[in-house]
């Protein structure tokens, strides 16, 4: 069993700072976590955007050569949105960027599977990350294995989307993936940390993994940077890590580059734990309903309640702004 640690921070960072980091910041970022024996380094979006060497948003795969050191230790990822980004622009993996990260919602999830192809044919590693894994029930997950089996993605990770799993719910849904899908395939975990819960449900997930001998990846971010409560810390899991099963990341390296880099975003950010962003973890929502509502309306706890359970009585997945203004409107 493999156990591999995955930083996103200028991918996840994306939603504090519209990826606008700096050109000398992204430079450091990556330079530092490779240097710090991280795993993979997921350098930003691969997008429909104008490309700017000062954000982690690119337009192209050969966009990213400017900030990449000839020597690397660690692989290099990039994410792309299910039926968001024009596949044919996909160039012949060349060495520079060994993986693509697939992001899809249930609705998709046969689409997705079936566009994947094409990065798989291009000769990259392919990840598969589903969106608010825990909506879906016992027989898609089996079915999502099934048709996996047969494109072979590297790695499919469990994504708690709106911070809202517990131990059970992700043990329901490590249980199913493992026994499904064929040994070969890693699965990952990318956490949000609205009920305070990313750490301890990380340290449960090795644990499932090493009974059953599955190899694993693990999202984190440096200082938990990223939407609403933020994710998994970097700093914690790598310690965690080294501690209880050997690994060798440089701690000195990784937090100097919380001090020197990270920290100037939360200056202007809300990013990390809240009444609003746990409410909505509880709720099982997605964090922009509490970001949105709270920011226009100013609203307290008790209405923040009202309003939650309007928006979960419907069908949800995802934000939606109308959703939002009629059941504030239908309290206040």
């Amino acid at each position: 069993m493999s156990t591999e640690l995955l930083d996103c921070s200028l991918r996840d960072g994306t939603y504090v700072n519209d990826g606008n980091f700096g050109f000398e910041t992204i430079k450091a970022l990556i330079s530092g976590l490779n240097n710090s024996n991280i795993d993979i380094i997921e350098c930003g979006w691969l997008i429909n955007k104008d490309f700017s060497i000062n954000r982690t948003y690119f337009s192209n795969i050969s966009d990213i050569e400017i900030f990449l050191e000839c020597e690397k230790k660690a692989k290099y990822s990039l994410m792309l949105y299910h039926n968001e980004y024009d596949l044919k622009k996909i160039i012949k993996n060349t060495g520079r960027i060994d993986i693509l990260r697939e992001i899809f919602h249930k609705e998709k999830y046969k689409e997705a599977i079936e566009r994947s192809k094409i990065i798989k044919n291009s000769g990259y590693e392919l990840f598969y990350q589903l969106v608010n894994t825990n909506e879906y029930n016992n027989q898609e997950l089996m079915e999502l294995s099934g048709l996996s089996n047969k494109i072979m993605p590297d790695c499919i990770y469990i994504v708690d989307t709106n911070g809202s799993m517990f131990k059970s719910d992700l043990k329901r849904v490590f249980e199913i993936l493992n026994e499904n899908l064929d040994d070969k395939i890693k699965i990952g975990f990318h956490s949000h940390n609205n009920l305070q819960l990313s750490f301890a449900l990380t340290i449960d997930f090795i644990e499932m993994a090493t009974s059953k001998k599955r190899d694993i990846i693990i999202d984190s971010t440096l200082f938990g940077m990223g939407r609403g409560a933020g994710n998994l810390n970097t700093e914690l899991i790598s310690e965690y890590l080294n501690k209880f099963y050997f690994k060798n990341y440089n701690l000195d390296i990784i937090n100097k580059l919380i001090t020197n880099e990270i920290i100037k975003f939360k200056e202007n950010s809300d990013w990390g734990y809240n009444i609003p962003y746990l409410l909505s973890g509880s709720f099982n929502i997605h964090s922009r309903y509490a970001k949105y509502l709270t920011d226009k309306y100013n609203v307290n706890p008790e209405i923040l309640r009202e309003v939650f359970s309007i928006i979960k009585k419907g069908e949800i997945s995802g934000f939606s702004k109308e959703k939002a203004e009629d059941a504030i409107k239908s309290v206040l």
